[in-house]
């Protein structure tokens, strides 16, 4: 099977081929409160990439245990792949707590700070999404992921730092769309390679946001 393995620091993004194989094993597991240990049946499933890897990175070879049922290729192939999402997950970790602050919320009980991480987990999920999006799927129209208020907020806000003769249209794709947010937030496109990323996303969206809020505001009280 083939697995799309992102870009990391300054190495770029690359497809790698996988020789895929499965077994059923049961693992022996140590239990403290017991004398014996606990026979618990699972599937191991090992990956290893075929082929020569680029110049100074190293071979991928996972064993991967699971208590999914692996009866086929495809099944392993399932495993894999959403072993693949790993990345995909600690990067909405890393926007929840860092670019969301959701580690430094002072709430007093466990259920208010429960209710504040996942709205906070939804606006990383966003953030996330704008900067994937973004990268696989730049020409898409910016209106399919921002709301007509946010693209009305966005348009006012590019155009009050756009540089002369710098044209800004009122309905961008939406990778130039996430570029303009990444510009409120201080984005500076260095090095040229390297697209906006989620802090500088997290910052502009900000601004966006607040911008759109009073815009919707001014239109309802003119109603």
């Amino acid at each position: 099977m083939k697995v799309t393995v992102p870009r990391r620091d300054d190495r770029p993004a690359r497809e790698a081929s996988l020789q895929v194989r499965a077994a059923r094993v049961t693992l022996m597991l140590r239990n403290p409160c017991a004398s014996q240990p606990v026979p618990v049946p699972v599937w191991a499933v090992w990956a290893r990439e075929t082929g020569r890897p680029p110049r100074g990175v190293e071979r991928i070879e996972w064993l991967l245990w699971t208590t999914e049922p692996v009866a086929s290729l495809a099944d392993a192939a399932r495993v894999v792949g959403n072993y693949v999402l790993r990345w995909r997950i600690e990067s909405w970790h890393r926007a929840w707590k860092s670019d969301c602050n959701a580690e430094r919320m002072e709430l007093h009980s466990v259920e208010a700070a429960a209710r504040w991480g996942i709205i906070l987990g939804a606006v990383a999920a966003r953030i996330e999404r704008l900067k994937q999006l973004a990268r696989t799927t730049p020409d898409l129209p910016a209106a399919t992921e921002l709301s007509a208020s946010e693209l009305r907020a966005l348009v006012v806000l590019k155009r009050m730092e756009a540089r002369k003769n710098e044209t800004i249209e009122d309905n961008p794709t939406l990778g130039r769309a996430v570029r303009w947010i990444a510009d409120l937030g201080g984005y500076d496109g260095r090095p040229a390679t390297r697209p906006p990323g989620a802090t500088v996303i997290a910052r502009g969206l900000q601004s966006v946001m607040l911008v759109a809020k009073v815009l919707e505001t001014m239109e309802s009280d003119r109603q």
